[in-house]
């Protein structure tokens, strides 16, 4: 990204939707001129980033959104009104799976997603989409719950590069556990809501 682009009195909002590992300073630039951010995920690669960017826009007055379009389909909406509506029952578990078969061989390790200087592996990149579907069920559609969760989590390094190949965490709340796992060396994944009546996923 260039300043001439942040700089262009053209733009208005600028989609940042460059490696992992430039997030940060790519909509640093463009909040420091003006335009409003949408992100694409991983916002950022660790929390301190973004709680400084997310100071920079108030401080700016400029609209910041991770672009998480997992949020926005129609399915997700379906599932949020059937969690809040009280017809599924209390959901007690939520195991989130996302695996995705990368042809590392194919690909190579300069990859992003096994790259180490682009902050590749599983934890960053194909979380937030487990971690979507989780919290989605958690703080949207059942608002009583309001307690940080006990989190306890393991990573499996990449032989070649040392990124996580595969990542698993497990939230744990006084009334239910939501588990996650994500890795880029498998090509199956699922999303399962077990509650008071029965169990829905795929």
């Amino acid at each position: 990204m260039t300043s001439d682009l942040v700089n262009d009195p053209k733009v208005d909002v600028i989609y940042v939707a460059t490696p992992h590992s430039h997030h940060y300073d790519n909509v640093k630039l463009a909040l420091n001129a003006g335009k409003h951010v949408l992100c694409e995920k991983p916002f950022t690669v660790n929390a301190a980033q973004a709680k400084t960017l997310a100071a920079l826009a108030k401080e700016k007055k400029r609209f910041l959104l991770e672009a998480v379009w997992t949020r926005f389909f129609p399915l997700s909406k379906q599932v949020r009104d059937l969690v809040s509506s009280g017809a599924l029952g209390d959901v007690h578990m939520v195991f989130a799976d996302l695996s995705v078969d990368m042809e590392k061989k194919k690909k190579g390790l300069k990859h992003r997603m096994y790259n180490p200087d682009l902050a590749g592996g599983s934890l960053l990149d194909l979380g937030t989409y487990s971690l979507t579907w989780v919290m989605q069920t958690i703080y949207d559609a059942q608002k009583k719950r309001g307690e940080k969760p006990t989190i306890t989590g393991s990573l499996v390094p990449d032989p070649d590069t040392g990124v996580d190949e595969t990542a698993t965490v497990v939230l744990t709340w006084k009334d239910g556990i939501y588990f996650l796992c994500f890795t880029i060396d498998r090509s199956d994944g699922n999303c399962n809501l077990k509650h008071g009546r029965s169990e829905l996923g795929r």
